[in-house]
């Protein structure tokens, strides 16, 4: 899946025009100014489906290396590109994508605006830590919380939580993990779009030995447990609206938590009461920069969004047995 890129053609001559030296850094460093140059330079120039802001005759006749190797590329069929693509209009199926800019200013206030990853020929660096980390994976246990968050906190503006059980812990320690996780990611700033959160989770089935009365008991905790949810989100005071939704999704094997541009996991799940944290949980951090990683996000927004009417025999025996021990 190619990732999709919106460039101005200007950050891309300024791109390469300012390219660090190596005679001024050590080459054998990854986290060298030019180590991370040529990760951008090979986000742009492997696999990507780039969406200039010139027309096709202003392109083709661009003298500049970098340029040149773009039209090469596109001419062998590395990578896609689309002319006269700008203004950029906000909409949701751009959500994973990245926005080059020339300006820095520019770049800086529609991160503000609209919660997207806008890069700059002055400001990439700043972003490289996110980005480009070699670091995927940590562990959560009784010595740690959910600010180890804070870490991989970048510009975004939707969140979605998939959780089978996420409604069937305690009141108290749903409240706190899940205020944990929005403070630790919710951005400063969103000027100009609502912030979408979404926590998909699986609906207890009634099974064939469970009482009229046992179920409705049942289901009015549940309800009760998805209210402490919302209003606990809703209590959080950021300058922008956050809009919050609880759907009903078919079972999902993993615990994962995504954002526009990362994919977290985590074993136990994001709500952990203490014999959780005893055990030690693990916490995988996919980054859409890696490879397979954007297409196993919208590949799983596909299956949660996907309605099931009849539950499978894992959920049936879940409901009864999990929701039993909770009450």
């Amino acid at each position: 899946m190619k990732q999709t890129l919106y460039c101005e053609i200007k950050f891309l001559t300024d791109f390469f025009d300012h390219r660090p030296r190596l005679e001024v850094e050590n080459p054998f460093s990854e986290d060298s100014s030019v180590e991370i140059w040529k990760k951008y330079r090979d986000m742009i120039l492997k696999n990507a489906d780039i969406k200039l802001d010139v027309k096709p005759e202003t392109f083709f006749n661009t003298n500049n290396p970098f340029i040149n190797m773009l039209k090469k590329k596109k001419g062998d069929g590395e990578i896609q590109i689309k002319f006269n693509k700008f203004p950029v209009y906000f909409k949701e199926e751009m959500s994973h994508s990245f926005i080059f800019l020339a300006d820095s200013i520019k770049a800086r206030q529609t991160e503000d605006d609209y919660g997207m990853i806008c890069i700059s020929s002055e400001n990439y660096m700043e972003h490289a830590g996110f980005l480009f980390s070699t670091e995927t994976f940590c562990s959560i246990d009784e010595n740690t919380n959910w600010d180890i968050l804070k870490a991989f906190k970048h510009p975004c503006h939707s969140i979605i939580i998939i959780d089978n059980y996420i409604l069937s812990k305690p009141e108290e320690v749903l409240k706190e993990s899940i205020m944990a996780i929005l403070l630790a990611l919710l951005p400063e700033k969103l000027n100009k779009r609502n912030f979408s959160i979404s926590i998909y989770t699986v609906k207890p089935v009634k099974r064939n030995t469970m009482a009229d009365d046992e179920y409705n008991e049942l289901m009015e905790t549940v309800m009760d447990r998805k209210s402490i949810v919302e209003n606990t989100i809703k209590a959080i005071r950021k300058p922008y609206k956050i809009d919050v939704s609880i759907k009903w999704s078919r079972s999902q094997h993993d615990r994962s938590l995504l954002t526009n541009y990362c994919l977290f996991d985590s074993g136990y799940g994001f709500v952990l009461e203490e014999k959780e944290k005893k055990k030690g949980t693990s916490l995988h951090i996919n980054r859409i920069t890696q490879p397979q990683v954007l297409q196993a996000i919208i590949l799983l927004k596909d299956r949660i969004q996907t309605r099931y009417p009849n539950a499978s025999a894992r959920q049936l025996n879940w409901s009864q047995k999990k929701w039993n021990s909770k009450r």
